[in-house]
């Protein structure tokens, strides 16, 4: 019984990392960016994915689809830390540090 109790919690951890939680709040900057097409729900969902991998956003500066490419530009904290998030086939989310 033990086992699959530590199993449940290490499933349900794993989940909640790797499957952000739609609509996250996150602060836009006053003088910050949101390309046409997003939401603030899909803003968040990137901005939580990028905090589930340990990279630091806490304001957004631009968030905007990528040219020719499946995925995002997301500039955080005043353009401190930028990513692409790029969206494979299976709605898996890669986070790339610029």
């Amino acid at each position: 019984m033990r086992k699959i109790l530590m199993f449940s919690i290490i499933f349900v951890a794993s989940v909640m990392m790797f499957f952000p939680e739609n609509g996250e709040a996150v602060t836009i900057e006053p003088d910050g960016y949101i390309g046409s097409g997003l939401s603030a729900s899909s803003v968040g969902t990137l901005v939580s994915a990028i905090r589930a991998r340990g990279y630091t956003c806490s304001s957004v500066t631009i968030a905007r689809k990528l040219w020719g490419k499946t995925g995002f530009k997301v500039k955080c904290n005043r353009s401190t830390y930028s990513y692409e998030v790029i969206i494979n086939e299976y709605g898996d989310y890669l986070i790339l540090p610029d």
